[in-house]
């Protein structure tokens, strides 16, 4: 961890935009400096993920145009690098993510990456035995609303 007693945590809501479905109900969070970095970052990073029930993650960056999880939450720990991500699609906001950042991305909320020049090492991970479906085109948009209502909420209890 960086070292900081309390992390920082932002909080970011985005509405649906008539394009995106978004998730009105849960906010994006994003946890700063909350993860080690350096030798042997992504594979603690996959056992804390997996400690509190997401897993079945992979290795790599934000797929370089908008898309949404519409029956999954993901979870995106930053463990080498850096990246700008745009959150909640062209009517959401960029963010600077580094080294050390985990993102909760709630179903429905697009992500897309903008510049990962930088970024050396991303996982992500979704809550155990949670289907998936990936939605980036128009023809997705009204089946993942009923979806995005139905993911479950995560952690140890849920």
């Amino acid at each position: 961890m960086s070292g900081q007693t309390t992390p920082l945590i932002e909080e970011h809501w985005f509405d649906d935009d008539g394009v995106v479905p978004n998730n009105p109900r849960l906010p994006l969070v994003v946890y700063r400096g909350v993860l080690e970095s350096g030798s042997g970052a992504a594979g603690s990073c996959e056992t804390l993920f997996a400690g509190n029930g997401w897993s079945g993650g992979w290795r790599g960056g934000v797929y370089p145009y908008h898309h949404y999880h519409s029956t999954a939450h993901e979870a995106l720990g930053i463990v080498a690098g850096s990246a700008k991500v745009r959150l909640g699609a062209n009517s959401g906001t960029v963010v600077d993510l580094h080294a050390g950042d985990v993102v909760v991305i709630p179903a429905g909320v697009a992500h897309k990456g903008e510049a990962q020049a930088r970024l050396s090492g991303s996982t992500a991970v979704r809550p155990d035995r949670e289907p998936h479906h990936a939605g980036n085109r128009q023809s997705f948009r009204w089946p993942c609303h009923r979806n995005i209502g139905r993911a479950r909420a995560v952690g140890r209890e849920a």
